[in-house]
């Protein structure tokens, strides 16, 4: 061990898959030190845990998200080390700047010096021969890369080269979001562009000009003063002024994006790639995973507001029929946030992925598109807790959930919409578009109030003469039977109702998502439909307290026969639970069914008889209903729904 007291903790703060920095810290851990790679914007607050920062600064990434969010946070003690030939950006270095020149272990040794002199003001004195270590170094002085005056002498360091070819390899500082770490961003001897100020602007320069003239008369016993007392008048002039402007990039993504913008995968993407193409950003996903692969927009340098428009084209380039693209807003870090995606399967949905682990709850909003595709133009109005979604130009679903009102930024998403799906599954993205809208008018608390009354005025009943997919002209959410993988189906929308034909011992769906994207989410609530079979050997019926397995199947034939089918979680199989002959019922060949679901009690009524209710507790919610066409035997089954209502109970 280096030190007898408590081991120091150092944060590397570092671009993202930067080796070299691993190495670095493999050699601090062996003199003694207990280190942690920062490389993602997530980790930025364990960096102000550490007693030390050590910032390692790359000519093209100086200006990674993960170093920018560290410096927005200022810690205290920040030590600069130079990957390669450059000016560091103006900050409140605690340390000259380090090469990191030879072998991993000299440099080791080097920040090692470095972290000693900056935790013990002894230390510093007796290395530094001076009270000051640079803490407001600014890149143009004797000894800032080479063995000159001041430095450290018990373990050499050498320059990288001459000042010539340091000055002609620095990074270009425009682009580095100001008033980081007072003043990060900069590179020392950046000549500043000439601006038109305002006359408010002309007096705060003045002031600000007269505050560093009195506090450069501290000298160096007031660093840490002078260093908050600025950050602090900073961070004044700043209030509601420093706003985030509208931005756009064609091809979106690290790497992609030619622009200021601040892109950053998750920590762990071992399960998908990305990868620059004309104009777009292609993500890749090559293994199964529970997690979304996405790719994270941090903004340009400012914290993102609490009300704006995102947009993104999206589409899918491989994958099967249930691939899904979208988008997070409220992102949080590292995990959580509110989810919107689209499939080529037609389904749509809205969900809220957990803070603890990122997983996704139970949608709160499903649809379908009229028609399948490939090609999204998906976009989001985000307005505080409110969120209006909509897809190719057209509003889906507007929601109002309140488990995140904040974004610490924004994403896009592929994901594999099946349980085993066919990888690898592709995405290209391109023309994203962010643009900061004016702050909410409504609180927390109005927007609630706002989105139950809207959702009070839903009517308890509702009511298709012509159900389904296409046929119903009303606010209803119907599913294909291709969203059930159900192929050789059709559905035809009739003045009589909608004809579903399904082929030979094979079953044909449509299913009801709610009234505006509105699952049903009670336990307490009747169907009522006219079923017509064609013929005795076709069947028709309805399923109920249905999620992703079948709840309650209630079957009528054209033959008179009858039948309800429950299905059990736990076996895994169908059981009967009523059945009966009821040709010689009055009504003819179509049968008015009325289901009445009161859990566990479940009743259902034809043509006006009354079956016996049964109880039975295996099924406890429902996510839709479907009708649905049962071919029993060799030939199809075609079968005409009318008449559909759906009546909450609750």
């Amino acid at each position: 061990m280096r030190r007898a007291a408590r081991t120091p903790f150092v944060a590397l703060v570092t671009p993202y898959s930067f080796a070299r920095t691993q190495r670095l810290a493999d050699e601090l851990e062996a003199l003694g030190y207990e280190t942690m790679i920062v490389d993602h914007p997530s980790l930025a607050d364990r960096a102000l845990e550490a007693d030390a920062c050590v910032i390692v600064l790359t000519p093209d990434g100086w200006r990674d998200p993960a170093i920018v969010a560290v410096m927005r946070e200022r810690p205290p003690t920040i030590i600069p080390v130079l990957a390669a030939p450059m000016d560091p950006p103006r900050a409140a270095w605690s340390s000259e700047p380090i090469p990191m020149r030879g072998s991993a272990r000299e440099v080791a040794a080097a920040v090692a010096d470095a972290v000693d002199a900056a935790l013990d003001p002894r230390a510093r004195s007796d290395a530094y021969g001076r009270s000051n270590p640079g803490a407001s170094y600014g890149g143009n002085r004797p000894g800032a890369y080479g063995r000159g005056a001041g430095q450290p002498i018990s373990r050499p360091r050498g320059g990288y080269a001459d000042e010539r070819t340091i000055r002609s390899s620095r990074p270009n500082p425009v682009d580095f979001p100001p008033g980081i770490n007072g003043g990060f961003g900069v590179p020392s001897n950046a000549a500043a562009k000439p601006t038109k100020t305002s006359g408010s602007a002309g007096r705060a320069i003045g002031i600000l000009l007269a505050v560093l003239v009195v506090l450069g008369g501290l000298g160096f016993a007031g660093y840490k003063y002078r260093t908050k007392l600025l950050g602090k008048f900073f961070a004044q002039q700043s209030t509601g002024a420093a706003v985030m402007q509208p931005y756009s990039a064609t091809a979106p993504g690290p790497g992609c994006d030619k622009g200021k913008g601040q892109w950053a995968l998750p920590k762990d993407h071992s399960f998908y790639s990305t990868a620059c193409q004309a104009d777009t950003l292609l993500v890749t996903q090559t293994k199964s995973s529970a997690t979304l692969a996405e790719v994270d927009f941090l903004g340009t340098g400012l914290k993102l507001p609490a009300a704006y428009h995102m947009q993104v084209t999206a589409t899918i380039t491989s994958g099967d029929q249930h691939t899904v693209v979208g988008m997070i807003v409220h992102h949080q870090t590292p995990t959580g946030g509110h989810v919107f995606w689209a499939s080529s399967d037609t389904s749509w949905a809205f969900q809220v992925a957990s803070a603890s682990d990122g997983k996704l709850g139970l949608p709160l909003r499903r649809g379908f598109l009229p028609q399948a595709t490939k090609t999204f133009t998906l976009a989001v109005d985000v307005s505080g807790v409110v969120m209006t979604f909509s897809i190719n130009g057209k509003a889906v679903t507007h929601v109002t959930e309140t488990s995140y009102t904040t974004s610490d930024s924004v994403a896009l998403i592929l994901a594999a919409g099946d349980a085993k799906p066919k990888l690898p599954i592709a995405a290209q993205f391109s023309q994203f578009q962010f643009t900061p809208q004016p702050d909410p008018t409504l609180t927390t608390d109005q927007a609630v109030a706002t989105a139950v009354a809207e959702n009070n005025a839903i009517p308890k009943t509702y009511t298709a003469a012509v159900p389904g997919p296409g046929c119903d002209k009303g606010q209803a959410q119907w599913a294909r039977p291709s969203y059930y993988d159900e192929t050789g189906v059709t559905v035809t929308c009739q003045s009589a109702g909608v004809k579903i034909v399904a082929p030979a011992n094979n079953g044909g769906d449509i299913g009801f998502y709610g009234i505006k994207g509105t699952l049903i989410k009670d336990t307490r609530y009747s169907v009522t439909v006219t079923i017509t079979p064609a013929d005795a050997n076709s069947c028709g019926g309805v399923t109920t307290y249905d999620t992703q397995n079948p709840g309650y199947i209630y079957i009528v034939c054209g033959n008179g026969a009858y039948l309800m089918l429950g299905y059990n979680p736990t076996t895994k199989q169908t059981t009967t639970l009523d059945s009966s002959g009821i040709g010689t019922m009055p009504g003819g060949p179509s049968y008015v069914v009325v289901i009445t679901e009161n859990s566990p009690s479940h009743a259902v009524k034809i043509n006006g008889f009354t079956r016996p209710a049964v109880s039975d507790k295996n099924a406890t919610s429902t996510d839709h209903i479907t009708l649905f066409s049962l071919a029993l035997g060799n030939a199809p089954s075609t079968v005409t729904f009318s008449h559909f209502t759906f009546t909450d109970q609750s």
